[in-house]
């Protein structure tokens, strides 16, 4: 069922458009190591779904200039499916946010959740944007299975699970299940 884009012309001109194939993606990452981890993992699987990873950099304080060039150009901002940013530096996350802003492209933003904790950007500025979050240590609170971990460790501690008793919790979990399932060579 699917339909190559019909070419269109122009009300100013003779020359055709054609729309745009939105089937690529720009990625920047900072220095921290974990930045630069979930760049690559996110490139990874942009190529495993068959999107073409147009630009990846590594954006610091010192390559802001390189930044609005990448960001600055349009047509290829334009063009991409979105815009990934692992960035913990929060003056170049302020950066990003203004040029996607200043560009007036709806591309989306794709980006780490510790970005709702920076004090430079303003939360009117993601509610304008396209931009989605990503939430290393989000947990589903409403589970069946940690609900039960929440009052067996309540029954037995008398206070509520913290987040390392939950982290810790869900590994035991995890290397439990694959004993059970694996065997101890797992």
């Amino acid at each position: 069922n699917y339909e190559p884009p019909k070419k269109m012309k122009s009300k100013d001109r003779d020359r055709e458009l054609v729309p745009i194939d939105k089937n690529k993606v720009i990625i920047f990452y900072g220095n921290e190591l974990k930045d630069s981890l979930m760049a690559y993992y996110h490139k990874d699987s942009c190529i495993a779904n068959k999107l073409e990873v147009i630009h990846i950099e590594k954006i610091t304080r010192a390559k802001i200039d390189l930044l609005k060039v990448i960001l600055g150009d349009t047509i290829k901002l334009g063009g991409a499916n979105h815009v990934f940013a692992s960035i913990s530096d929060e003056v170049v996350a302020a950066n990003i946010m203004s040029l996607m802003e200043i560009s007036r492209q709806t591309t989306p933003l794709i980006t780490r959740a510790d970005w709702l904790n920076f004090e430079l950007i303003a939360f009117d500025q993601f509610e304008k944007r396209n931009v989605f979050f990503i939430h290393n240590d989000y947990y589903s609170y409403d589970n069946p299975a940690y609900l039960n971990f929440k009052s067996a460790w309540i029954k037995r501690t008398g206070i509520y699970p913290s987040v390392y008793s939950l982290q810790g919790y869900e590994l035991m979990s995890y290397f439990g299940t694959a004993l059970v399932n694996h065997g101890t060579y797992f």
